[in-house]
């Protein structure tokens, strides 16, 4: 019996290497929003997409306050601050919804949250099918498909989906200050790249 239960301890990764790999997700979670790109990068392909509208609004909780949300849904797993320039902040989450296990990530920008969404790692394609009709139904009061399609409510928020190695579900408050800010970051980046550029030309015609 001892001998089944050293080989079952040695099957299963220990408590620091669980810790590791889990510090090593949260790592890479920051880094893949350390540049307010990421962010703009979201907003264009929201944008891109067919905008049809909705009078049911978004997820209650774009907008609001990180009290309110701890409030409701407790401490999370992980705490990231100060991710950007703009010192934004995100909660992140795992629930098991309808079944699924969930990760959720809720993103802060002067403590009001203007990013929301839930990354399902492990569906089938008859779960997609099922995930996507009943978020159509829900702010559409119909079934369609949502893969080239961005649902948009009365505030301008939008709600679209990513297919890919794993399946998201986006919900982004289009109007934030946060983008708005991160639009004027990128437009002063741009316009001192050019003036770099610039100088740089002229330097070269008046050494050649």
């Amino acid at each position: 019996m001892k001998r089944i239960l050293r080989k079952i301890k040695k099957a299963l990764p220990s408590q620091s290497e669980y810790y590791y790999s889990r510090s090593r997700y949260y790592e890479r979670l920051s880094a893949r929003y350390s540049n307010i790109q990421s962010y703009l990068s979201l907003l264009s392909a929201g944008n891109k997409l067919t905008s049809i509208e909705s009078t049911v609004s978004a997820k209650p909780e774009l907008g609001c306050r990180s009290e309110e949300v701890l409030k409701k849904y407790g401490e999370p797993h992980c705490r990231l601050s100060n991710i950007t320039v703009l010192k934004n902040h995100i909660l992140f989450y795992k629930f098991l919804l309808g079944g699924h296990k969930t990760k959720c990530e809720m993103h802060f920008f002067k403590n009001n949250m203007f990013l929301f969404n839930y990354t399902f790692s492990y569906l089938t394609p008859n779960d997609k099918i099922k995930l996507v009709e009943s978020l159509s139904k829900k702010y559409l009061s119909k079934s369609i498909d949502l893969k080239n399609s961005c649902i948009t409510d009365e505030q301008g928020n939008q709600i679209f989906i990513h297919d890919s190695s794993d399946f998201i579900i986006y919900y982004l408050a289009a109007k934030s200050d946060f983008f708005k800010e991160a639009e004027l970051i990128r437009t002063r980046e741009k316009d001192q790249t050019k003036k770099k550029s610039e100088l740089n030309q002229k330097e070269l015609l008046n050494r050649l």
